[in-house]
Protein backbone atom coordinates (compact mmCIF):
# COMPACT_ATOMS: atom_id res chain seq x y z
CA UNK A 1 0.00 0.00 0.00
CA UNK A 2 2.80 2.41 0.77
CA UNK A 3 3.81 2.56 -2.88
CA UNK A 4 0.66 2.02 -4.95
CA UNK A 5 -1.55 4.17 -2.78
CA UNK A 6 1.06 6.53 -1.42
CA UNK A 7 0.22 10.22 -1.61
CA UNK A 8 2.91 10.73 -4.25
CA UNK A 9 1.55 7.91 -6.44
CA UNK A 10 -2.05 9.11 -6.13
CA UNK A 11 -1.08 12.72 -6.87
CA UNK A 12 0.82 11.56 -9.97
CA UNK A 13 -2.32 9.73 -11.19
CA UNK A 14 -4.51 12.77 -10.53
CA UNK A 15 -2.11 14.98 -12.46
CA UNK A 16 -1.94 12.51 -15.35
CA UNK A 17 -5.74 12.40 -15.60
CA UNK A 18 -5.93 16.17 -15.26
CA UNK A 19 -3.50 16.61 -18.16
CA UNK A 20 -5.40 14.06 -20.27
CA UNK A 21 -8.86 15.56 -19.58
CA UNK A 22 -8.01 19.25 -19.63
CA UNK A 23 -8.40 19.65 -23.43
CA UNK A 24 -11.98 18.33 -23.14
CA UNK A 25 -13.10 20.52 -20.26
CA UNK A 26 -14.25 23.51 -22.30
CA UNK A 27 -16.59 21.32 -24.35
CA UNK A 28 -17.67 19.43 -21.23
CA UNK A 29 -18.46 22.67 -19.39
CA UNK A 30 -20.65 23.87 -22.25
CA UNK A 31 -22.48 20.55 -22.50
CA UNK A 32 -23.19 20.26 -18.77
CA UNK A 33 -23.76 23.97 -18.10
CA UNK A 34 -20.81 24.41 -15.78
CA UNK A 35 -17.39 26.06 -15.98
CA UNK A 36 -13.79 25.01 -16.38
CA UNK A 37 -13.10 27.04 -13.26
CA UNK A 38 -15.34 24.71 -11.21
CA UNK A 39 -13.56 21.67 -12.62
CA UNK A 40 -10.14 23.14 -11.82
CA UNK A 41 -11.36 23.97 -8.32
CA UNK A 42 -12.50 20.37 -7.83
CA UNK A 43 -9.16 19.01 -9.05
CA UNK A 44 -7.33 21.39 -6.70
CA UNK A 45 -9.54 20.24 -3.80
CA UNK A 46 -8.76 16.60 -4.59
CA UNK A 47 -5.02 17.28 -4.76
CA UNK A 48 -5.14 19.18 -1.47
CA UNK A 49 -7.05 16.35 0.19
CA UNK A 50 -4.53 13.76 -0.94
CA UNK A 51 -1.47 15.81 -0.04
CA UNK A 52 -2.73 17.14 3.30
CA UNK A 53 -1.15 15.42 6.25
CA UNK A 54 -4.18 16.49 8.30
CA UNK A 55 -6.40 13.96 6.50
CA UNK A 56 -4.12 11.00 7.26
CA UNK A 57 -5.43 9.44 4.05
CA UNK A 58 -3.23 6.35 4.20
CA UNK A 59 -4.32 5.63 7.78
CA UNK A 60 -7.98 6.01 6.81
CA UNK A 61 -7.62 3.65 3.84
CA UNK A 62 -5.81 1.04 5.93
CA UNK A 63 -8.48 1.28 8.64
CA UNK A 64 -11.31 0.82 6.12
CA UNK A 65 -9.59 -2.25 4.67
CA UNK A 66 -8.87 -3.65 8.13
CA UNK A 67 -12.48 -3.14 9.24
CA UNK A 68 -13.89 -4.71 6.08
CA UNK A 69 -11.56 -7.71 5.83
CA UNK A 70 -11.08 -8.23 9.59
CA UNK A 71 -7.31 -8.58 9.18
CA UNK A 72 -5.15 -10.23 11.80
CA UNK A 73 -2.19 -8.25 13.13
CA UNK A 74 0.12 -10.32 10.92
CA UNK A 75 -2.00 -9.67 7.80
CA UNK A 76 -2.23 -5.97 8.60
CA UNK A 77 1.56 -5.75 8.96
CA UNK A 78 2.03 -7.63 5.68
CA UNK A 79 -0.28 -5.37 3.66
CA UNK A 80 0.20 -2.02 5.35
CA UNK A 81 3.64 -2.18 6.94
CA UNK A 82 4.21 0.58 9.44
CA UNK A 83 0.98 2.51 8.77
CA UNK A 84 -0.64 2.84 12.22
CA UNK A 85 -3.92 0.99 12.70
Amino acid sequence: MKTSYSNAAVLAKIEAFEKMLEPEMERNAIRWNTTEKKWKSSVRYLKNYVSSSATNRAIQMAKYADDYFKLSDKEYAYYFGDIPS
